[in-house]
């Protein structure tokens, strides 16, 4: 066994990365203790063109998944307001109001979420209604983008005092 001198105390043994592309392998192994690393695997730049588009394809597919669960958050959230309004407000004398300050509530309370308009009210109050009877509609709804559902809303041109009192 060979000795070490006060020197090499504390200081880490470096051991090489375990692929490196190419002659950059064969310039980096470095000796650990009294032997040599292992050789280090060479990777073709063919191999790590296709290790990075399979990671980033893999990125991607995360990222569409997680979009598609955000939207089918949303717009289950927008049906249930829609309905919340349409439940609570089908009798109430002053509902264009009511909306109107609830709208602003949620704005004033969520500053960093878009949606919570007074027109938004509206197109959820109209989503809710036209969907509540169609269970089989509702799954295949909740795919769809909110962006998609409001436009059908404004084809059909809500008035913008149509009012929450007459569900």
């Amino acid at each position: 066994m060979k000795k070490t001198t006060g020197k090499n105390i504390g200081k880490p043994k470096l051991q090489p990365p375990v692929a490196l592309i190419g002659e950059k392998a064969k310039s980096l192994q470095q000796p650990v203790g009294e032997k040599l690393a292992p050789p280090v695997r060479e990777i073709s730049r063919a191999d790590y063109g296709r290790l990075l588009a399979d990671v980033k394809e893999r990125v991607r597919s995360a990222q569409y998944e997680a979009l598609r669960t955000v939207n089918r958050e949303l717009v289950a959230l927008y049906r249930d307001i829609g309905r919340m309004i349409v439940e609570r407000l089908s009798d109430a004398i002053h509902g264009d109001a009511i909306v109107e300050q609830l709208a602003k509530d949620l704005r004033d309370e969520f500053p960093g979420i878009a949606g919570f308009s007074r027109r938004n009210m509206f197109y959820m109050r109209e989503f809710y209604l036209a969907y509540r009877d169609a269970a089989k509609v509702q799954p295949l709804v909740a795919q769809i983008a909110w962006s998609i559902i409001s436009s059908f809303s404004s084809v059909a041109r809500i008035p913008s005092n149509a009012s929450f009192t007459s569900a």
